[in-house]
């Protein structure tokens, strides 16, 4: 991640059960072995950070202020089956996406890609056809248990950039939570729920306890605003999202069965952090 020691992986991959590994041990290209020590992680995102006695050493460079597009390629590098430094290259399939987690806490706003990842990838980086990492491996679902294929999963480059950053500075990490899933309005969605527009983004369900709701968000709204930002698809949800913090005041302008209303929603709190 940086020059002089810090790297990123994946919770899972230094915790067990909850309980944070001894030691930790990282190997080099060259072959050269050093140990580790845990900064903190973020079982939320599934984000860890690792400092290494060592400077100089090549930063990646992460594509943290676009969206990758869908169809792009994605190229993953990690170690499945002990197999070091693998490469597989796919492309971006979806945005967005979450999976859940049995006994732990729901994974989302992952990027899909159809590039294999296997057990020995989580951590790794899914890069562009640049070289920049737009993604941390995280997961993928299992072709013997789904009967789905490639169906691969990565934390975003700013997710784990701001994460990671948080971890380095603080120990933890907060994030940002409002307590509602959605999904692009499209004119076929339009046709199809009998919707007043073909813009915008569905709010398809609420937290009754979390903040939206309380704010008076109802199922069925179409989010058109937020912070004075246009939001015209999921994607423009998922930058704005990114950059909220909690306690944070949000005005936000919604379409409700064709009336537009302004609403105002103070962000809520969602940790899952440890050292």
């Amino acid at each position: 991640y940086t020059s002089d020691g810090y790297i990123i992986t994946n919770a899972h991959v230094v915790t067990q059960n909850g309980r944070l590994a001894d030691e930790v041990e990282v190997t080099f290209s060259s072959g050269e072995t050093l140990s580790a020590r845990i900064v903190a992680t973020d079982s939320f995102t599934d984000i860890a950070v690792l400092e290494v006695d060592r400077t100089g050493m090549p930063a990646a460079t992460f594509a943290i202020d676009s969206v990758p597009t869908l169809g792009e390629y994605a190229i993953a590098i990690g170690s499945p089956l002990d197999y070091s430094n693998s490469v597989t290259l796919g492309i971006v399939s979806g945005l967005g996406r979450s999976i859940e987690n049995a006994g732990s806490t729901a994974l989302v706003d992952l990027i899909q890609t159809d590039a294999a990842i296997s057990p020995g990838n989580s951590g790794g980086a899914l890069l562009d056809e640049e070289g920049r990492v737009i993604g941390i491996n995280v997961a993928y679902l299992p072709p013997n248990t789904t009967g789905a294929e490639n169906i691969g999963f990565a934390i975003p480059a700013a997710t784990a950039v701001r994460v990671a950053d948080e971890l380095i500075a603080n120990g933890r990490a907060s994030h940002a939570y409002l307590g509602v899933s959605y999904v692009s309005v499209t004119p076929a969605l339009q046709r199809q729920y009998g919707l007043s527009r073909d813009t915008g983004v569905l709010i398809t369900a609420l937290d009754p306890q979390g903040p939206a709701a309380g704010a008076g968000l109802k199922q069925g709204d179409i989010l058109l605003e937020m912070q004075g930002i246009p939001i015209a698809s999921e994607t423009d949800m998922i930058l704005i999202l990114r950059d909220l913090r909690p306690g944070e005041g949000v005005p936000v302008t919604v379409d409700r069965e064709g009336e537009t209303l302004d609403i105002g929603i103070t962000v809520g709190e969602r940790s899952a952090s440890s050292n």
